[in-house]
């Protein structure tokens, strides 16, 4: 059987590559960063709950250093700015919004990390969650360029040996198309976990949270998923 490690968030589109993976046959090596995000309590939650639920014996949990200063010294004491779906189609304040949300050599580290935990495990890929919808101006490093560069510079991080491949096995479906493909594979959806605020229940207004609310609309599967808008608890 073959060994894989899956950087797995939480989230619909780790959660979805998770099972897919297992489906697929693999021998599963999750491994979970705490890096300071507001979400980690959740999205630790989740990701606590899919290696019980899949009865995966051997996971990872890896506290990146002084991420939290990186991230703070980023957003310079913003909060979460509000999403709308209209806010995807007009580009520069999609661009505006992202330069807030993104964390800066947060997919880097995470591959190299992946990658050592890999070698120690003796596993020959490290796989991401990334779809279709990332783009260089808006989420840089979940895309294909950058998987293809990355590659390169961890081929030249071995001497004498294979180095450990870094993929995205989804990358070439849309988020409500993963949402589809999780429909038709059982996925728990209802205990994936998605918003930027890190709060119990989704917020519905981050862009973490409208991005999920939209692929499930777009795939026309049922959203499992509790917002709170405006003050109250909504399905």
């Amino acid at each position: 059987m073959r060994k894989i490690v899956v950087c797995l968030t939480g989230g619909v589109d780790s959660a979805t590559l998770l099972i897919y993976l297992k489906k697929k046959g693999y021998e599963l090596y999750p491994i979970f960063f705490d890096y300071g995000q507001r979400a980690l309590f959740q999205e630790r939650k989740a990701f606590e709950f899919f290696v019980n639920f899949l009865g995966i014996q051997q996971k990872a949990i890896i506290k990146v250093p002084y991420a939290n200063k990186i991230i703070h010294a980023h957003i310079s004491g913003i909060d979460v700015p509000e999403f709308r779906e209209e806010d995807l189609l007009n580009h520069q304040k999609h661009i505006q919004i992202a330069q807030i949300d993104f964390v800066p050599y947060r997919n880097l580290t995470f591959a190299v990390l992946g990658a050592i935990y890999a070698e120690a495990v003796s596993a020959k890929e490290v796989a991401f969650g990334f779809n279709a919808d990332s783009t260089l101006d808006t989420c840089p490093d979940a895309t294909q360029e950058f998987l293809d560069k990355l590659q390169q510079v961890i081929d030249l991080s071995v001497l004498d040996r294979e180095a450990v491949k870094v993929t995205a096995p989804l990358i070439n479906y849309t988020k409500s198309q993963i949402v589809k493909l999780g429909f038709e594979l059982n996925v728990p959806y209802e205990k994936t976990y998605s918003c930027f605020r890190g709060k119990d229940i989704h917020c519905g207004r981050c862009e973490g949270c409208v991005r999920r609310k939209l692929a499930f609309s777009e795939a026309r599967v049922k959203d499992p998923t509790v917002y709170e808008v405006n003050g109250y608890e909504r399905v």
